[in-house]
């Protein structure tokens, strides 16, 4: 009864919370596919990908089309790119309230 009760209270603070995610029913059930930007910060580490493109750190940027394994850093042939993802960055990290 007591993990019912912690589960409970869990609940309910959490339906306070703002929630970033989506739907994604869909995608798991119907075969749909889902287009998304994804973005993940670890240990000191972050990464923010949009379709193929992947950057990693404000200053490694890959096309994950043609260069999966990340081997090759294009951030100088599109620091247009980089400047776009680095922009998506900054403005997550104002929606999060990141340190």
């Amino acid at each position: 009864l007591s993990g019912y009760s912690e589960a409970r209270l869990f609940c309910s603070l959490m339906s306070s919370l703002p929630i970033d995610g989506i739907d994604i029913n869909e995608v798991l059930f119907e075969g749909k596919t889902l287009e998304r930007d994804l973005f993940w910060r670890y240990h000191g580490d972050e990464a923010f990908r949009r379709g193929d493109w992947k950057l990693r750190n404000g200053e490694a940027l890959y096309n994950l089309a043609s260069d999966m394994s990340e081997q090759n850093n294009l951030a100088s042939e599109y620091p247009d790119k980089v400047n776009e993802l680095q922009q998506e960055v900054e403005k997550l990290d104002r929606s999060f309230d990141a340190p």
